[in-house]
């Protein structure tokens, strides 16, 4: 009976890869015996919906797991996931449930570990020292106690992140020498599945210091070899589960999503709309004096100028002086969202994955119906253009269900989906410019890209849910996991689903 490894690396890009695959031998031994390329995420591009789908091969308009990590938010640590929609419900529970012996290792936000034929260890979504990590069964958490598990929570600056560079490292060879512990004593096993989460972390808050495209790049610096060496750390990692594969072992190597530089710029949606007239101001569209737009002129002023000096590390402080901080943050300072017939709220943060909300209560005080408004949203969105070089925004604008097609969830997508040029992002300012610099980048310079990695010991193209010829995606890695295990996927896996589509 064939074996399975599968090393999941949150982030890691395929375009990354293939640029340094000379430098990265296991990587290419793979490829090169197997196959080596892309694995297309979900949209939104965000952890929490792509890694839920990889577990489950259900896509996030069914499983409806759309949050997002905003590590600007104070609270950004307080995420909360109900585990019951896919506990039982995961590959590796099939494979358990089917007679696998099974060895899981920091599966993202499967916290805390359930009980499954095997051994299953995992931590809370950012690392608490309090907690660590736990694995069951729980008699071994005394003998195979697991380090520290989840993610990280550092926000490094600029003074700390040579620590958090070695911090990271630390964490990774961690959790790599305790699952290599539980290969060598605990196995053999028929599934083995570890997910190492420092990668993306890393690119987020060093991407700046690697790229020396980056309009917010340094100079040569300290850092500047971090992410490359990062990189070559998961090749090493990659190397070890080669030798201790045999003949009769499968490895699967993935990713949630790729990874690059987060946009430079940010397109003021809402902004667009309140010109058009079609979003409503609280205080009035035209009453420059009314306190809660005074409030939003002196945050972008504050952010301007810190960005500006390279004096964001010191966001958090100068936010303290601006009256109401914790209101600005939100969408609804400005925007009566529940009422306004069109807006763009917060959806997936600060990134080219964005959405529009057509209030179907209200969007009769514009003349128009629903799918008239919606027609108009795209049509206006669809035809901006840089000022500068004439390029459009948009690379698509389209209706939700054209991108992730129907379920239970789509009404927590916004009526009308969009993909910005990879050097925009969303913003949400009101009366300023409609494209503007985006004054956080220096703080998080790196962020997600529509494509991850997949790299296989075999060839995979038999193993995808349908025969269409189309890009590997997330979708697949389960059915994938389980047809090279001589599994078949059980009723849950086998119900129709719509591929999301990334143009």
């Amino acid at each position: 009976m064939r074996k399975v490894f599968v090393i999941g690396i949150d982030g890691m890009d395929a375009d990354f890869v293939a640029e340094h695959l000379d430098q990265m031998p296991n990587f290419r031994a793979l490829s090169e015996r197997g196959y080596g390329g892309e694995l297309r995420s979900v949209f939104p591009t965000d952890s929490i919906p792509a890694w839920i789908t990889i577990f489950t091969a259900i896509p996030p308009v069914e499983h409806g797991f759309l949050d997002a990590i905003d590590y600007f938010k104070k609270d950004h640590k307080d995420v909360a996931i109900d585990l019951s929609k896919f506990k039982g419900r995961t590959f590796w529970d099939v494979a358990s449930d089917a007679g696998h012996q099974c060895c899981v290792v920091n599966p993202f936000m499967a916290y805390p570990p359930w009980d499954i034929n095997g051994i299953m260890a995992s931590g809370p979504v950012f690392v608490d020292t309090e907690v660590g990590g736990k694995v069951t069964p729980e008699s071994l958490n005394g003998r195979l106690a697991p380090p520290d598990l989840g993610g990280i929570v550092d926000f490094p600056n600029k003074e700390n992140m040579g620590d958090f560079v070695l911090e990271s490292r630390e964490y990774t060879r961690a959790q790599h020498e305790y699952g290599l512990k539980l290969l060598d004593e605990e196995g053999p096993f028929g599934l083995y599945f570890t997910t190492y989460l420092t990668l993306d972390r890393m690119q987020h808050f060093l991407w700046r210091y690697h790229d020396d495209q980056d309009p917010t790049f340094p100079g040569p610096n300290e850092h500047q070899p971090a992410v490359l060496d990062a990189y070559l750390m998961f090749d090493d990692i990659l190397g070890d589960y080669m030798k201790r594969a045999g003949d009769d072992t499968d490895i699967i190597v993935i990713s949630d999503h790729g990874h690059g530089r987060r946009c430079t710029e940010v397109v003021n949606v809402n902004e667009l709309f309140r010109r058009k007239g079609w979003l409503q101001v609280k205080g009035g569209n035209n009453n420059p004096f009314h306190p809660r737009r005074v409030l939003q002129q002196s945050k972008r002023t504050a952010m301007e100028l810190l960005d500006r000096f390279d004096l964001t590390d010191y966001t958090h402080r100068i936010a303290k002086l601006i009256p109401q901080t914790r209101a600005l943050k939100k969408a609804s300072f400005l925007v009566d969202e529940a009422s306004n017939p069109i807006h763009a709220p917060i959806f997936a943060g600060t990134n080219p994955c964005g959405g529009v909300n057509v209030n179907r209560d209200s969007i009769g005080s514009l003349g128009m119906d629903y799918e008239t408004a919606r027609d108009a949203v795209i049509e206006e969105l669809s035809r901006q253009v840089d000022p500068d070089d004439g390029q459009s925004l948009f690379k698509w604008v389209v209706r939700r269900e054209d991108v992730v097609g129907e379920g239970p969830a789509v009404d927590r997508f916004p009526d009308v989906l969009y993909l910005l040029a990879s050097k925009y992002g969303t913003g949400w300012d009101i009366f300023g410019d409609v494209i503007a610099v985006n004054p956080t980048h220096r703080k998080i310079s790196g962020g997600h890209k529509v494509d991850g990695v997949l790299y296989t010991s075999f060839d995979p193209s038999s193993t995808k849910a349908d025969d269409l010829d189309r890009p590997y995606e997330l979708l697949d890695v389960s059915p994938m996991i389980l047809s090279r295990l001589g599994e078949e996927r059980r009723e849950w896996m086998a119900q129709p689903l719509e591929h999301t589509v990334m143009r």
